[in-house]
């Protein structure tokens, strides 16, 4: 998938620059450090603080794009920043990306995937959903416990299969199906 593809098929959501000041608060805080020099000096803590940015910024994107309201203390008592966002019984990961890092698939389990481009600075675009029977037939492929996704692959150039979606009820209708 290209750029200009994203661009056309994803929603735009504008990512306030005040949450990355907050991401920043909340890494330091669970990190227990005082600075972000100290931060970046640590390669785990990076490696951390990426991920988290990225798991906190997709989720933002998400929310704002169904209208729901975000709130960064929900993030903050999780165990993990990684963001599996349910409605009732049904649930997607959401799988954070940009043009300097492909999606990292977990293939421990078929959950329907919610794809966000993160931009580096203030625009998140929210994808669509791979359903299950296409998450199926990539874990099928695939022996790692962790997979980088080409998205030019063969598994994923039919765009036209994933489930899009504008609102929260058209996201729980796609999760239903599965």
């Amino acid at each position: 998938m290209i750029k200009s593809e994203i661009h056309s098929l994803f929603k735009s959501v504008q990512v306030p620059k005040y949450l990355d000041q907050k991401i920043q608060e909340l890494a330091l805080e669970i990190l227990d450090l005082k600075d972000m020099g100290k931060l970046r000096d640590t390669f785990d803590a990076q490696r951390f603080y990426d991920s988290l940015r990225n798991s906190v910024r997709s989720e933002y994107a998400l929310k704002k794009h169904l209208g729901l309201n975000f709130n960064l203390d929900e993030i903050k008592n999780r165990v993990e920043p990684s963001v599996l966002y349910e409605f009732n019984d049904r649930g997607c990961k959401i799988v954070p990306f940009s043009s300097n890092e492909l999606p990292k698939i977990p293939v421990d389990q078929a959950i329907p995937l919610l794809m966000v481009y993160l931009k580096p600075e203030k625009y998140a675009y929210v994808g669509a959903v791979i359903t299950n029977e296409q998450v199926e037939k990539i874990i099928r492929t695939n022996q790692s416990s962790t997979l980088l996704v080409d998205l030019s692959s063969t598994e994923f150039n039919n765009i036209n299969s994933w489930k899009y979606f504008d609102n929260e009820k058209e996201l729980r209708t796609i999760l239903g199906e599965e």
